[in-house]
């Protein structure tokens, strides 16, 4: 494990069977709170509010998208190599964006154009069920404009290997898991389950989010 100490090079790095695996590290804010678009933390009154989780992937969708051309300046100054895995790590405590046991993890909203979740019943079979998530591949951030979901489906983003995601500082014990890895089904550098012994590991098979 190689620790960076300055902005010339990604935040980490890890030597595997001799293989390196760098890893960016970012915080997304919830951005300016006059703005609209921002996310801001919700008044405990003791009503029922909306939860608009749109804000929140806007501000992911940004961070990934810089850390992307991030990634793309060390290539072309030979800091990384196209052969090497690139993982963005991506706090998301600031954004509300948890991670849960029953759902998908809300970053792949970002990630992989999930939407929410609907269930579909049949008031004649009370057995008959059916359940999963709506397609979102864009989110409008205003009248004109909307921003793409669909980040780890744009073959353009193949050099970018997985989405290392989490919802805290550190490990604590939680009835839910703090810590989820997302893989990008285009990557040119797969990690598999590089990550599967201490988190949730996720990847996209036939049009699905299976759990690794």
């Amino acid at each position: 494990l190689e620790h960076s100490t300055d902005d010339k090079r990604p935040d980490l790095c890890l030597i595997l069977e001799g293989k390196r695996v760098w890893i960016e590290c970012c915080l997304p804010t919830g951005g300016d709170p006059s703005k609209p678009n921002s996310v801001i933390e919700t008044v405990p009154d003791g009503e029922f509010h909306d939860v608009d989780h749109d804000k929140s992937v806007l501000r992911c969708t940004q961070a990934l998208s810089e850390k992307k051309q991030q990634h793309l300046q060390w290539i072309a100054k030979g800091v990384c190599n196209r052969n090497d895995s690139f993982l963005i790590a991506l706090n998301g405590l600031n954004l509300k964006l948890g991670i849960f046991n029953t759902s998908l993890p809300r970053i792949l909203r970002a990630l992989y154009a999930i939407g929410d979740m609907y269930a579909v019943l049949d008031c004649k079979d009370p057995e008959y069920k059916q359940s999963g998530y709506h397609y979102k591949p864009t989110i409008a951030k205003s009248e004109k404009t909307s921003i793409s979901t669909t980040f780890f489906l744009e073959t353009e983003n193949s050099h970018i290997s997985g989405v290392l995601f989490s919802t805290d500082w550190i490990m604590r014990s939680s009835s839910s898991p703090q810590y989820c890895y997302v893989e990008n089904i285009n990557a040119a550098n797969r990690t598999g389950t590089l990550f599967a012994e201490f988190c949730q590991t996720y990847e996209y098979q036939e049009n699905q989010i299976r759990l690794q």
